[in-house]
């Protein structure tokens, strides 16, 4: 893993980075725009500390429920140095952590220093969050290893399919320390996940080009119980896991068959 401090590094030096924002990574938030949001310099002190939290964070870890992320990947090994960490700010809400590729076409993924932070005042809580952060990207790379991420010219059934099964397990992996602890089946949670189901379901019907974009940024972005693509691929983790006597090993499977095995199960529970 390499390390690329160099937009923060500016923040620190100068409490702004209005001289880096033409800097590629704000013009690949979105593809084909242009985002960026000058951070608050009265959260200067605040944002120093979150940084070394991160370092510390990077330096020491170990991904969220081990165990599990062991069965889908197998053990955890530092990120090869083909992956470059961003650790900056600058960008928009809510795009708090992502992996985006360079103009080189490297693997990067990119921390922000003032979203982590707009989270929580509590350094406890920052620290979960962090180690949330780190443990979904870091999956998402791994899961890429294997299965090549879809592109935008591919059909919204193809990008919704994707999005289940990467964003899905992702998700997963970093809902909590201990995910499987979690009660998945009380009636909040059972209306999160069939409003999930529903309208990935219908939306996966939808063949309209003008609405693609705004289709597939529902999917994965926004606030996160209404991440209706992500939220699907987590229930549904959860589900096959339950309908499989609850054994660790189904999520071997899962990573092993690929995206139409939770989309088996989406369909399956709801019938």
């Amino acid at each position: 893993m390499k390390l690329n401090t160099e937009i923060i590094e500016q923040y620190f030096s100068n409490k702004s980075i209005n001289n880096m924002i033409d800097h590629w990574i704000f013009r690949s938030i979105v593809p084909g725009k242009h985002m960026y949001q000058e951070p608050l310099k009265e959260n200067y002190d605040r944002l120093k500390n979150i940084y070394e939290m991160l370092l510390k964070s990077l330096r020491d870890f170990k991904p969220l429920n081990s165990q599990l992320w062991e069965q889908f990947f197998g053990e955890y090994n530092a990120l090869s140095e083909d992956v470059t960490v961003y650790i900056i700010v600058g960008s928009p809400d809510p795009y708090d952590s992502m992996i985006r590729q360079d103009k080189e076409g490297n693997k990067c993924i990119i921390f922000d220093l003032e979203r982590i932070r707009s989270y929580s005042e509590n350094d406890d809580k920052i620290s979960e969050i962090i180690m949330q952060l780190i443990t979904h990207e870091i999956a998402h790379i791994y899961i890429k290893k294997k299965y090549r991420s879809s592109s935008i010219e591919d059909s919204i059934y193809e990008n919704l399919r994707y999005i289940v099964f990467n964003e899905g397990i992702a998700h997963f992996l970093s809902f909590d320390k201990e995910v499987l602890s979690t009660d998945w089946y009380t009636n909040e949670m059972m209306e999160r996940k069939e409003k999930a189901y529903s309208t990935l379901l219908n939306e996966m019907k939808n063949n309209s080009q003008d609405r693609k974009d705004e289709i597939l940024a529902r999917a994965n972005s926004g606030k996160y119980w209404d991440k209706f693509g992500a939220i699907s691929g987590l229930f549904a983790i959860v589900d096959y896991y339950n309908s499989h006597n609850k054994d660790l090993i189904c999520f071997r499977e899962i990573f092993k068959e690929g995206p139409d095995i939770l989309l088996e199960t989406i369909n399956v529970s709801n019938k």
